[in-house]
């Protein structure tokens, strides 16, 4: 009996055969395509697949190739775990996505490993073996087990989704695509690329799936016919079922049946070459890539004062208010006014302004009155024009606003241009041109989409440049990473990668302005899977801080649940945005704790800052940013595996009594997420869920004070994304 096989090597073709227990074939270097009964797949490097207990299987490759082969025979699946000896699992990396990355990240860590102590062999190796590949088939078995052929629902959309459930239960009848689209009421055309898009398969491969691995189980657990086994698969005759599974995988259904029935547990890997030490080097390459996973830990921070004594420069905030006319509303006002009192924005960014439609608008009181309040607010008005729409209304529409406010007033005020990637460099110079008549000294900058830019010929020789440029800084806009990237480095350097987008993009173009980041978010994604159960606190103050040298002002929606939760099934906005229906949410409280800092910084980290606002007064600010994939934590989250244990020390204080007040956000794991997610937002919310969500969404908030002889110690543990705020001020002068 051999219970764990590890074999390291490589192969140009193995023969068709039946594999013993569950196997993992992780691809180190080259290409391979492994045929079974479930899969026809095509695997690169650091791609892999799992083989289940008796499918018949073979491989292939065309040119050299490295491969690690990790078998959990089944004598010691039984031992260890009986129920799952039985069970059969869809795993393959070549079908994940950014939601489920990291899952499949942590089996291919777990297959190294196992691996790595297979070939040091060092002393009690084998538990240590052991142990890693249990936590490969739990994994397995909490994510990726399956009944049918296709990916756990989590992989697939909504629409294809009951297309698969209703074959999985009637594939046996007759079954085209046509109909079936019928069904479902979906065109041939758009449910066949649902199919290539989301499983890579077509609708008859996957059909054909369903009905093989209906047959192969049937050839190991019944004495039935050959014909009978076809035609209750749901195959037209038992020569079309031959020549299916022959195609498959090299053999008859009868060859398969007589192999299987043979098999001995301890068949060798007569396939496989032995590897080289370049081939185990390699294999410790991959080890070490996968031991840098984030993980909490403590930390012991010293801070000695009076420390740096520089000056702390954060951008001005951009209050995005949205089209003018959706903006009349009282509630999207006194949020206005809320916004203003408690954070102070320095500019409001509006729409629609020039539409044919306003010109009626500005006409009557109301529309003058709101940007007269926003005005009285404090807020420049940051006007977006866009030319596919507006150009044609500039000169009149102008005209109507200087004799509302004033030339002097408008010129405070500024103006960004935006157009489709069909407008030229000489669209942009003429409006430019009509706004710089009408206000000779205002501030007319590019709203420009990185991926559908203008038509940039060089503006310079147009005689215009923008005095600043606009960029949108939501990832949800942007296709997520794909396999080039790891979902953790798509969230960590989203932001800086716009920015470093667009001065490229000035680079190209002879234009160096100031940048304006808009429509900010951090990753909440679209699904209930991509936005995970923790809101993001740590994530939102690591990219405000890490990024304020380099912007030149932070855009901040001020209420997207009331345009968005009609297009999201899942409310996973209202976790980084700022406002809804007068509740504050994560970004609030940021911003505002932004706004409380000192104007001094004495002391940084990543992860920390302490500041000082006057004699005996700081701040402190510690946040635990976890750029990991949201679907992951899932189960982590209740976990302490990502927490960390911040102990921080202020040293250098005059002797006194100090007023500590301390203010946390993301109090029990995500306890914000699971009470906004519960709530139905198209529905009319009463005073008692509103009151609700408040209580929900504030920080946990303590206050002492304490008699300190030079030193003052904070600490407090941080949990996945969780951020905390020290006010320490001396109250005994």
């Amino acid at each position: 009996m051999v219970p764990i096989q590890i074999s390291l090597g490589s192969v140009e073709r193995a023969g068709s055969q039946v594999n013993n227990g569950l196997s993992v074939i992780l691809v180190l270097r080259g290409t391979m395509t492994l045929k079974s009964p479930e899969q026809n797949r095509s695997l690169t490097e650091n791609n892999y697949a799992v083989v289940n207990h008796n499918d018949f299987y073979t491989l292939d490759s065309s040119g050299p190739n490295v491969f690690l082969w990790v078998n959990m025979g089944r004598s010691w699946l039984e031992s260890v775990c009986p129920e799952e000896a039985n069970n059969r699992f869809y795993c393959c990396s070549t079908v994940s996505n950014p939601a489920t990355q990291p899952l499949f990240d942590s089996i291919r860590q777990g297959v190294v490993r196992a691996a790595m102590l297979r070939y040091r062999r060092e002393a009690g190796y084998g538990l240590l073996l052991q142990a890693e590949l249990m936590q490969v088939l739990h994994t397995l078995s909490l994510y990726f087990r399956s009944g049918s052929q296709r990916p756990a629902d989590f992989r697939t959309s909504d629409r294809l989704r009951p297309v698969l459930e209703f074959m999985d239960q009637n594939f046996r009848e007759p079954m085209t695509l046509e109909a079936t689209a019928r069904a479902f009421y979906l065109s041939d055309a758009h449910l066949s690329r649902l199919f290539r898009r989301e499983l890579n398969m077509t609708f008859v491969e996957y059909l054909t799936s369903l009905r093989l691995n209906s047959a192969r189980q049937e050839l190991l657990q019944t004495d039935a016919t050959i014909t009978r086994l076809a035609l209750g698969s749901g195959f037209s005759s038992a020569k079309s079922f031959n020549q299916y599974f022959q195609r498959a995988f090299g053999c008859s259904p009868a060859q398969y049946r007589r192999q299987a029935a043979h098999q001995p547990e301890e068949a060798k890997t007569f396939w496989l070459e032995a590897g080289s030490e370049g081939s185990l080097e390699l294999l410790a390459r991959f080890v070490e890539s996968y031991e840098n996973q984030p993980r909490g830990g403590d930390a012991q921070l010293q801070v000695e004062l009076p420390g740096r004594q520089e000056q702390l420069r954060l951008p001005p905030l951009i209050l995005e208010v949205g089209e003018l006319d959706s903006a009349l509303r009282e509630n999207v006002r006194r949020q206005i006014r809320e916004a203003q009192r408690r954070i102070v924005f320095s500019y409001a960014l509006v729409s629609g302004l020039f539409r044919q439609r306003q010109r009626g608008l500005l006409q009557r009181y109301d529309g003058i009155e709101l940007l007269a309040e926003l005005v009285g607010l404090g807020l420049t008005p940051m006007v977006l024009v866009d030319l596919e729409e507006e150009r044609d209304n500039l000169d009149y529409m102008l005209e109507v606003l200087t004799g509302q406010f004033g030339r002097q007033e408008l010129e405070k005020w500024r103006f960004a241009l935006s157009g489709g990637p069909g407008r030229t460099a000489a669209d942009f110079a003429q409006a430019a041109a009509t706004l710089l008549r009408h206000l000779p000294r205002v501030e007319v900058g590019l709203r420009v989409e990185l991926d559908r830019p203008p038509q940039w010929e060089g503006s310079a020789q147009k005689g215009w440049c923008p005095n600043f440029m606009i960029v949108g800084s939501d990832p949800n806009d942007m296709a997520l990473a794909g396999d080039a990237f790891s979902y953790e480095r798509f969230q960590k350097r989203y932001h800086q990668t716009q920015l470093n987008r667009v001065r490229g993009w000035m680079e190209e173009h002879r234009c160096t302005v100031p940048v304006y980041l808009v429509g900010w978010n951090t990753l909440t994604g679209r699904s209930l899977v991509e936005s995970g159960r923790f809101h993001r606190t740590a994530l939102i103050v690591d990219a405000l801080v890490t990024l304020r040298q380099d912007v030149a002002g932070y855009g901040i929606r001020l209420d997207l649940g009331r345009t968005e939760g009609e297009q999201s099934e899942h409310l996973t906005y209202p976790l980084s945005l700022y406002l809804y229906q007068d509740i504050k949410r994560p970004m609030f409280f940021v911003l505002q704790w932004l706004k409380s800092l000192g104007d001094r910084v004495v002391w940084e980290e990543p992860g920390s800052l302490v500041t000082q606002s006057g004699e005996g007064e700081y701040q402190v600010l510690l946040w635990h940013p976890c750029y990991i994939d949201p679907f992951f934590s899932l189960e982590e989250v209740q976990e302490d595996k990502y927490s960390r244990r911040v102990c921080l020390t202020l040293r250098g204080l005059s002797p006194g009594t100090y007023r500590i007040k301390q203010l946390y956000l993301d109090k029990d794991h995500g306890s914000t997420y699971s009470s906004w997610v519960k709530i139905d937002m198209a529905a009319q919310l009463d005073q008692d869920i509103l009151e609700h969500l408040s209580r929900a969404s504030n920080p946990a908030v303590t206050l002492e004070y304490r008699d300190v002889e030079g030193e003052l110690g904070l600490a407090r543990t941080l949990s996945l994304n969780g951020a905390a705020l020290w006010s320490v001020k001396r109250v005994d002068k």
